[in-house]
């Protein structure tokens, strides 16, 4: 009787969908691309204001050689 009462339990409906979401690994795969696409926006926004001082002074410099340029109205 308590083997039968056992069996039962454990192939009950709330059962086996908790077996299927522990199985179910799809969301760990989601999250973990998630994490990686915020590490790799911080990592961009990083490295462009690093960059954005010097690139501003050279597209300044540029725009001012080619405003003197001769020719240039």
């Amino acid at each position: 009787m308590t083997n039968l009462l056992l069996n039962k339990a454990m192939n009950s409906r709330m059962v086996m969908r908790m077996r299927s979401l522990f199985a179910d690994r799809e969301g760990v795969t989601a999250i973990e691309y998630a994490l990686l696409a915020g590490v790799l926006a911080v990592i961009v926004l990083a490295a462009a204001k690093g960059l954005g001082s010097s690139l501003s002074t050279v597209y300044g410099s540029i725009s001012t050689i080619v405003g003197s340029a001769p020719g240039n109205t």
